[in-house]
């Protein structure tokens, strides 16, 4: 009898272990070519987040908000940090930046205007893509993918990203945190979890 209820005892005890268990995420595409696709198609949304950089001179921490409309975007910078609030608007071949002085300044491209005005080499055109868990246009050097066809780590134009999570938001899985280095700069890009907007 005692033998018998340790036995029904145990099972017990595994049972809720088992329900105790949080479900094992699966993932939402068959493939990286599926997701590429689903990804590639999301032309419109916006994020809000914090970055860290990290220069051999200085480091600095800004809150980031990024907002894109097919081939228009806005992206904010703004405190706490060592300046004021910069707004980067642009559209192929067209950018203008606001600095915290209400100067205004124009540029072709908006890496030349980041590296002019701030002294960072921001690679705007390529974030477009790797904020969305994409590899952007051009050669890829390396890249690694998880079990989820989700990617992992990404080596593209002198730039080693690795994507150390993702969030599912409707349909898809969006970056969380990111980190970026290239040579003797460093940023870290974490996307608050609630503040994805997309639209495809």
């Amino acid at each position: 009898m005692a033998i018998r209820t340790c036995v029904i005892v145990l099972g017990l005890l595994l049972l809720l272990s088992s329900c105790a268990q949080p479900p094992q995420s699966t993932p939402l595409t068959s493939s990286w070519p599926q997701r590429q696709q689903q990804l590639s198609a999301l032309n419109t949304w916006q994020f809000r987040g914090h970055v860290v950089f990290k220069m051999p001179e200085r480091k600095l921490s800004a809150n980031v908000y990024w907002q894109q409309e097919q081939d228009s975007y806005q992206v904010m910078l703004f405190g706490p940090l060592g300046f004021n609030t910069v707004n980067l608007d642009g559209l192929p071949g067209k950018v203008h930046l606001k600095d915290s002085h209400g100067h205004v300044y124009e540029a072709s491209s908006p890496e030349q205007l980041m590296q002019t005005q701030l002294g960072w080499l921001l690679p705007i055109s390529s974030l477009y893509y790797w904020v969305r868990g994409l590899p952007a246009p051009g050669p890829v050097t390396r890249v690694s993918y998880d079990v989820y066809h989700r990617i992992n780590t990404l080596e593209q134009d002198g730039w080693q990203i690795h994507y150390e999570a993702y969030q599912r938001l409707q349909l898809f899985e969006l970056p969380k945190e990111i980190t970026f280095t290239q040579v003797k700069f460093y940023m870290h890009l974490t996307i608050e979890g609630d503040s994805w907007q997309v639209k495809s």
